[in-house]
This record gives C-alpha cells, sequence and structure tokens, in this order.
C-alpha cells in the first residue's frame, strides 16, 4: 500500500493493484468541524483516484452520535458520492453499524439518488467490495 497522508487523525493509503483508497480513523477525538477537514484534505489527496474503490476504516475511532457530529459527516457523503463508486465503511461494533445504517437510511429520504454504502466489521469484506470483488 502507498500511503498518501499520515498525520494525527487519519491515514490514507492507496492499494493500487486493488484501485482501492483507505481512509483509516485513528483514536484521536475531535470536534465534528476539525473531523470534517481532516476528511476533507483525505478525499483532496485521493482526487486523482476518482473512480476507484473507497473504504473508510472507523474501527479505532471514538464513538460518536450527537446531532452535529451527524450533520457534518452526512456533508461529507456529498463528496463522495461524486468520486468514488463504491464505498465500504468498516466498523468496530454493531452498534456503530446500526447508527452509520440509521443515518444512510435518512439520508436516501432526503436524497433518493443516494448510492449505498457496504457495512461490515471485516477489513477484507470492506476492500473486497471497494474493489468491486
Amino acid at each position: 500500500m502507498d500511503v498518501l497522508i499520515d498525520n494525527e487523525h487519519l491515514t490514507v493509503e492507496a492499494i493500487r493493484d486493488r484501485r482501492v483508497i483507505v481512509v483509516r480513523r485513528k483514536r484521536t477525538r475531535l470536534e465534528a468541524s476539525e473531523l470534517v477537514g481532516a476528511y476533507r484534505e483525505a478525499l483532496r489527496a485521493s482526487d486523482e483516484f476518482r473512480g476507484w474503490g473507497l473504504v473508510i476504516d472507523t474501527r479505532e475511532a471514538p464513538g460518536r452520535n450527537d446531532p452535529e457530529f451527524e450533520s457534518r459527516i452526512d456533508s461529507l457523503r456529498d463528496s463522495v458520492d461524486g468520486l468514488f463508486p463504491r464505498v465500504a465503511m468498516c466498523l468496530q461494533t454493531a452498534a456503530g453499524e446500526l447508527q452509520a445504517r440509521r443515518m444512510q437510511s435518512e439520508r436516501r429520504e432526503t436524497r433518493p439518488s443516494t448510492s449505498e454504502t457496504f457495512f461490515t466489521r471485516d477489513i477484507a469484506e470492506a476492500v473486497s467490495h471497494a474493489a468491486g470483488d
């Protein structure tokens, strides 16, 4: 894997032979605006990989479900939808998976054309989905 970004908040890697970008959140606790900024930086770095698959690995990230956080993360989906045709999210817990599924369902109510995200707790499954296997 080629490391594109590695900072205190996340690591972004390219799996070139699979045409997959992996964004791994680290354990740092961020304000919602800081987290959005970190993800936007990752997406800018990934722009050259338009059309590849994307894995968002949140297994190490502290859990959050406050309305500001969810609203800000939802706004990032517009950017992701335009860049990556296959998105997988790797989560640590069943509760995290339920939260992510709920957020996706609520998003579809307001944006019917929203692409589906594949949710899993297995990183290999996430990469396989993002690669289009």
